[in-house]
């Protein structure tokens, strides 16, 4: 529910993906969201369009969402994180290159404006992405200014932290001394996505829809022959096992993820051994990412993973760009 009257504190937090658009109302301080839209109206939606006709289309598409809340003014500012700022999206905007400050300092912000019913203007901004040498992100550092903004002790300790970010594509970051230093993108979500619709694979698994409970010794099954076997031949055992043992397609699914995650985490036990982990992410990711590593970190303690929201740390993320840029909104 919309609050009945909105404060100066208040803004607008929107999480424009390639798949998903995120429209939320919060309330700044508490970080208390208020009101929230989510529709599947991602970036690609808008990808093919003229890149004027395609700006022209996003803001209306923005101003139409945002008027659906008629008690928020066009005196609360808006901030815009992920693919919007794209060579697909909205407008293109250069990265930002590593070492990148976790306080949103160095990230490449651009002014937008929006026209609203009572004719005035409603600012924002829009953020850009980060690169290294040879890998990109957008969107994903804003969750990680969110959690230096939830907890200054983890980013800024000498020591470094290793902040895995599931999703679609999925980032192992490395952060510290306030700083996200290197990260490394995998194709885990999509390469399920593409294995469990259109591969040969496809016929032996079911796919999920909505919040399936997982079943758990279908995702050890799979994780462990991702490591005993390696990736491509694991996967191959997904039709093997459908086949020969005639292991149900609701099952198979979860041999499939299991697989998935734990070829991406395999690194994990070899390379990090001792480095403190940030699982950030919705819970029923991370609780894969948890599972998965039991099997391929035994040894890891319980007090060096810490679990964050995504939607809490992109929600504190924006509101740290939004405070640390105001100065382009009030010049």
């Amino acid at each position: 529910m919309v609050m009945s009257s909105t404060t100066a504190k208040t803004f607008l937090g929107c999480d424009w993906g390639t798949t998903s658009f995120r429209l939320r109302l919060i309330e700044g301080g508490s970080r208390r969201v208020l009101a929230e839209q989510v529709e599947p109206a991602g970036i690609r939606h808008f990808a093919g369009l003229a890149p004027a006709e395609r700006a022209d289309r996003m803001a209306a598409y923005l101003a139409e969402r945002i008027g659906q809340w008629t008690e928020v003014g066009p005196e609360v500012p808006f901030v815009m994180t992920g693919m919007a700022s794209s060579t697909v999206g909205w407008r293109e905007l250069p990265y930002a290159e590593v070492p990148f400050q976790l306080d949103g300092g160095n990230a490449e912000v651009a002014l937008l404006a929006l026209s609203t019913r009572g004719g005035r203007r409603r600012q924002g901004l829009l953020v850009s992405g980060v690169r290294t040498a040879d890998d990109i992100m957008r969107g994903e550092e804003c969750a990680l200014v969110g959690v230096q903004a939830l907890d200054e002790r983890l980013t800024n300790a000498s020591t470094p932290v290793l902040c895995l970010l599931a999703g679609t594509h999925p980032k192992h970051a490395q952060v510290c001394d306030g700083c996200l230093a290197s990260f490394r993108t995998y194709l885990t979500g999509e390469l399920f996505e593409i294995l469990s619709k259109d591969s040969i694979l496809a016929a032996s698994v079911s796919r999920l829809e909505g919040d399936i409970e997982p079943i758990w010794d279908e995702f050890h099954a799979g994780v462990l022959c991702a490591k005993t076997l390696g990736l491509s031949a694991a996967l191959f055992h997904v039709r093997t096992r459908h086949v020969l043992q005639s292991i149900s397609p609701e099952r198979n699914i979860w041999f499939l993820s299991g697989i998935l995650v734990g070829d991406e985490l395999s690194g994990i036990a070899r390379n990090h051994r001792g480095t403190p982990l940030c699982l950030i992410g919705e819970p029923s990711r991370v609780s894969l990412y948890r599972e998965a590593l039991k099997i391929l970190a035994p040894a890891r303690r319980d007090e060096n993973v810490r679990e964050i929201s995504l939607t809490t740390a992109i929600v504190a993320g924006q509101e740290q760009l939004l405070r640390r840029h105001t100065t382009l909104l009030n010049p």
